[in-house]
């Protein structure tokens, strides 16, 4: 009778130790696969599956009963439980969290508790579409009083800093058939609301500035009372935060107010590493030019990071920003689409201007919702391409439609890319293999076809024009009009096969 092997501790101990990086490497279906084998697999399982939970209920038709009562996102119920709280480090709130919520009532009125359980959280994000009045209250209250000590990231949107209205609705109960007020004494409702007034003591913008020690501040259409407090607000932040992005509508930001943000900025004990803002008509170009000079005193001056919001102007600007540290540029088309050269010769210009003194450029985003596919990008492609080798080395673009020249170009001469996003014609995919065998890097590429009708697209590309170019190249993840292919190492009888298996749909949207 032959007797078991013996393990050594040692090699025990070092299994363990492997198991994190092998784990890392598991998608999200296999992780919860072996999160049922053993409670050591299901401990290194959970740290992945829970380290970021998403809260995003749907919204509930009133006119259906709820068969869903106690029902919860299973993500986020399970986070609540005491052995798997401590491994949420990223918290996503979205979605209606409003009365017609999918939401059980009775989480909806505790839902700062919960929240407040993850001790370990690092990334907070709450940007509900609908929500109720003051339902976030409480969870500021704990924000401000310091409840989550390693909280270091936070977004917030109006649900935070925007007061409800004024004029609450007063519920309706049928009686005989019709539908009446309810009968309240009008003197005692009015003494209710000032004794409320009275007992509140502290607005959401003055709960909200109270919060201290963070690294990243997000504000999601920023207005209001919020504007006029950030000042005070980044004084506290001063001694830790390096990411400040403003997103969405920032119409409430006028160039008054941006020079105010700048002058706030310099009391940061370091000087901001990543910054965003959205779309402000009241801003011009020459007035975001001149926030952004990052000067050898200015808040700009280590800035690697940048996301900003272009619309048309005729007016060229009469500053150009000072971004040497630059690394990561994403840009978002705003407004009419682009349908003529004058228009793409003014958007080449706006791009060119932003990196004409950065010399550390690595990635290049742009975003857009509808362009005009007709206007070729080349001009923009041959500039890249002149600055190549002179400090500037991109691994990423992400672009809208370039001529097969422009695009063979970019290919010869950006050698370094490692992820490509571009709109091409048919007639690039004939030579694909051969115009991307210079990007021994590549990994990532991304393909829109243009003049070529949707019912027509799924002909130009099938898995075995995948296989075919993925196995002559480095690329691992392929997309072309919205199809999207990966590549896999696969044991097939004692043999290490390449495979190329469909994946359905692309999972980022087109130019993102």
């Amino acid at each position: 009778m032959s007797e078991e092997p013996i393990v050594h501790p040692s090699l025990l101990s070092s299994s363990l130790d492997i198991l994190p990086l092998v784990f890392a490497h598991l998608d999200r279906p296999t992780l919860l696969s072996a999160s049922q084998a053993n409670k050591t697999f299901n401990t290194f399982s959970n740290k992945l599956l829970y380290s970021s939970v998403i809260l995003s209920p749907e919204w509930r038709n009133p006119a259906y009963p709820r068969k869903d009562e106690g029902l919860l996102q299973c993500q986020f119920q399970s986070a609540l439980k005491p052995h798997i709280s401590p491994h949420v480090q990223r918290l996503t709130i979205t979605g209606h969290l409003g009365s017609y919520s999918s939401v059980p009532t009775t989480l909806l009125s505790s839902l700062h508790t919960s929240i407040l359980s993850f001790a370990s959280l690092q990334s907070l994000s709450i940007t509900p579409t609908d929500h109720l009045p003051d339902q976030f209250v409480p969870l500021l209250l704990g924000l401000a009083n310091g409840s989550l000590q390693r909280l270091s990231e936070l977004e917030v949107n109006t649900s935070c800093f925007v007061e409800s209205g004024e004029f609450e609705y007063r519920p309706r109960v049928p009686l005989g058939g019709a539908i009446m007020e309810e009968d309240e004494d009008e003197d005692r409702v009015e003494e209710e609301r000032n004794r409320e007034a009275e007992t509140k003591k502290e607005s959401k913008v003055e709960i909200l500035i109270r919060i201290q020690g963070l690294t990243s501040l997000t504000l999601v259409d920023p207005k209001g009372t919020i504007i006029q407090s950030l000042p005070t607000w980044l004084t506290h932040l001063s001694p830790t935060l390096r990411e400040f992005h403003l997103k969405g509508n920032c119409g409430s930001i006028t160039p008054g107010i941006l020079r105010s943000l700048s002058t706030s900025l310099l009391t940061l004990h370091q000087p901001l590493r990543s910054f965003s803002i959205g779309i402000s008509y009241s801003l011009t170009d020459t007035d975001i030019f001149g926030f952004l000079d990052g000067s050898p005193n200015g808040p700009m001056r280590e800035l690697e990071e940048l996301t900003v919001c272009y619309y048309m102007q005729l007016k060229p600007p009469t500053v150009i920003p000072n971004l040497p540290s630059l690394r990561k540029l994403t840009i978002k088309h705003t407004g009419t689409p682009i349908s003529c050269t004058t228009q793409a010769s003014l958007f080449t210009s706006f791009i060119l201007r932003l990196i004409k003194k950065s010399r550390c450029l690595r990635e290049l985003n742009i975003i857009h919702d509808g362009v005009g596919g007709g206007v070729k990008m080349d001009g923009l492609v041959s500039s890249l391409v002149a600055r190549e080798g002179r400090g500037v080395e991109l691994r990423e673009v992400r672009l809208w439609f370039v001529g097969r020249a422009a695009f063979e170009e970019l290919c010869r001469s950006c050698t370094s890319l490692e992820v490509l996003v571009a709109g091409v014609s048919p007639g690039t995919f004939r030579d694909l293999p051969t115009l991307i065998a210079p990007l021994k890097r590549l990994h990532k590429l991304s393909l829109k076809t243009h003049f070529v009708k949707q019912s027509k697209q799924s002909n130009l590309f099938n898995t075995e024009a995948a296989r075919d170019l993925m196995s002559t190249s480095r690329v691992q993840r392929l997309s072309v009009d919205g199809g999207a292919w990966e590549g896999r190492w696969e044991v097939c009888e004692g043999k290490v096969e390449f495979s190329v298996v469909e994946v359905g749909k692309a999972g980022e949207q087109w130019g993102c």
